[in-house]
């Protein structure tokens, strides 16, 4: 049947409303260290950046400008160490 909704493709909101890939690493790790108690530990891959760190390279764009002073640069932290593999990297951040 043709007038089937599951298959529909979603409304997309508009590019400004998007988050990068960047925001949204941004957003979790922020929001993985208000809730834990002790530590918040990150695999990531040993070549990466830490997380939330990529964002402060990305400007943030809203309607196609650089918008880079509504950007708070204090809230990402970096890890506190980190424990690494041959191929992957545990970044760990210690709450205090």
């Amino acid at each position: 049947d043709d007038d089937d909704d599951d298959d529909a493709i979603p409304n997309h909101s508009p590019p400004s409303e998007i988050m990068t890939r960047a925001q949204e690493e941004r957003a979790l790790l922020l929001a993985a260290c208000d809730c834990a108690t002790r530590r918040v530990v990150v695999k990531r891959p040993v070549g990466a950046e830490p997380l939330g760190l990529s964002c402060e390279i990305a400007a943030y764009t809203h309607n196609g400008k650089d918008d880079e002073e509504d950007y708070d640069h204090d809230d990402v932290r970096k890890p506190s160490y980190d424990i690494r593999g041959s191929v992957n990297r545990f970044d760990v951040y210690i709450i205090s």
